[in-house]
């Protein structure tokens, strides 16, 4: 058994005595308030171009932690809520390093797909034009 000799606030013990259900609604609902608690305070540091990054790995982890989570408990029968928690720490930070070392190519993904929306919203006005 996992020993933590401190107790945060009351955390790991609600951590430890809780269903493994509960864990992954934490994991859900947790990270979409955990996003914007990050781009307030990234925008409040004046760190605003990584808050798009940041912003999509944390939604990108809810999917991953979902499709991860579930079958562990349903399937697995692991209910052992701090493994839960580990693992959820685990998705979290390997799609906030893969969004962040990977930054100049989804610049280059997202630049690409604007400027098709551009194009063909010009092309849409252009038709509009030659019809009057």
């Amino acid at each position: 058994m996992i020993s933590i000799p401190f107790s945060w606030f009351g955390f790991t013990d609600w951590l430890i005595t809780q269903e493994a259900g509960l864990i992954i609604m934490f994991a859900t609902f947790g990270t979409l308030i955990l996003s914007f608690i990050i781009i307030a305070i990234l925008g409040a540091l004046g760190l605003k171009k990584y808050v798009a990054y940041i912003a999509g790995a944390l939604l990108c982890s809810i999917f991953i932690s979902m499709m991860v989570m579930i079958p562990l408990l349903l399937l697995f029968n692991i209910e052992n809520s701090i493994k839960l928690q580990l693992v959820w720490m685990v998705i979290v930070a390997s799609c906030l390093i893969s969004f962040l070392s990977n930054r100049h190519y989804l610049d280059i993904y997202f630049n690409s797909t604007k400027t098709k929306e551009d194009k063909e919203v010009k092309k849409q006005k252009t038709k509009r034009k030659n019809k009057k």
